[in-house]
């Protein structure tokens, strides 16, 4: 039987049924430690634009502006959030990959983060703010991301970042999940890959022993859950070419649908206190930009 979360209290006992051992694995990874990572450190660096950073803010400098042009989607959010009782949230927001060059639509995520965070502030929700860098799909010759930098232009930008997060971590979590979906027997096989049974979203390529994004953003959810907010706010790009190189789609909101699928039958619970912010970059206005797109 799938629970649904009406209340914070339902919610509460879906997370209090999380196995063991990923509970145990959540703990022992270092929150925010980032002195493994190459990022900026060490050869060809990319650098944060500084022009870029205020063409963001030239572009989507008025926070009533954007408050008034996206109106019904912010209310939506917090209609939604209300219901469930939430008095915390973990908000995501400009995820980058180790190798990739920030371009606006990172720094318009940003800046939108800092909108949303204001809003929800107002309505008295305790705010962690969370950027999740990923160093998994990392090709160590390949220039890396002035991490210093982006966090630099994350608050000029108005959204200061609380906890950085590296996605190589969450590989030992992520391992935890598909252990437990298999032994639920909610996973099959096709070909050289292990897929969740229903919705059909990838988990590991047997070849290679990658884990795929999906399971490593649900890892990454189960963490922000237990150690960051009762809920979870994302604030993503529709597409991504980064995201097409894992091959996995160029859809966020598609990998979304599946990072969900995945905690769907993973926590048995059918409704999850979970939101997303697509952000519309490539002809970007006030009135299409940074509203809210529920899956």
């Amino acid at each position: 039987m799938h629970k649904n979360v009406h209340s914070l209290e339902g919610w509460q006992s879906t997370l209090l049924s999380i196995p063991a051992g990923v509970q145990e694995e959540t703990r022992r990874f270092s929150i925010g430690d980032t002195s493994d990572t190459p990022l900026g450190r060490e050869g060809s660096v990319l650098d944060v634009d500084q022009v870029l950073i205020q063409a963001t803010l030239n572009r989507l400098g008025c926070f009533e502006e954007y408050a008034k042009a996206s109106f019904h989607q912010i209310n939506n959010l917090r209609k939604a959030i209300s219901r469930c009782g939430l008095k915390s949230i973990a908000l995501e927001s400009g995820h980058v990959y180790a190798n990739e060059e920030v371009n606006m639509q990172h720094l318009i995520q940003l800046r939108i983060a800092g909108f949303i965070q204001k809003i929800l502030e107002e309505d008295g929700i305790s705010v962690k703010n969370i950027l999740f860098v990923d160093d998994y799909h990392f090709d160590p010759n390949q220039p890396t991301l002035a991490l210093d930098q982006y966090l630099d232009a994350s608050q000029a930008l108005g959204w200061e970042v609380d906890q950085v997060v590296l996605e190589k971590e969450m590989a030992g979590i992520a391992k935890v999940i598909l252990e437990t979906l298999t032994r639920k027997g909610e996973t099959t096989h096709a070909g050289n890959k292990i897929l969740l049974a229903r919705g059909k979203a990838e988990l590991l390529d047997k070849d290679t022993e990658r884990l795929s994004c999906s399971i490593l953003d649900a890892a990454f959810s189960i963490v922000k859950f237990l150690e960051f907010g009762e809920g979870i706010v994302n604030i993503l790009p529709k597409k991504s070419s980064q995201l097409e190189a894992s091959n996995e789609g160029n859809s966020f909101k598609g990998q979304q649908m599946k990072t969900r699928a995945i905690l769907r039958r993973f926590l048995g619970n059918n409704r999850l206190p979970f939101y997303n912010i697509f952000i519309e970059s490539d002809n970007f206005d006030q009135k299409n930009c940074g509203r809210p797109h529920w899956i």
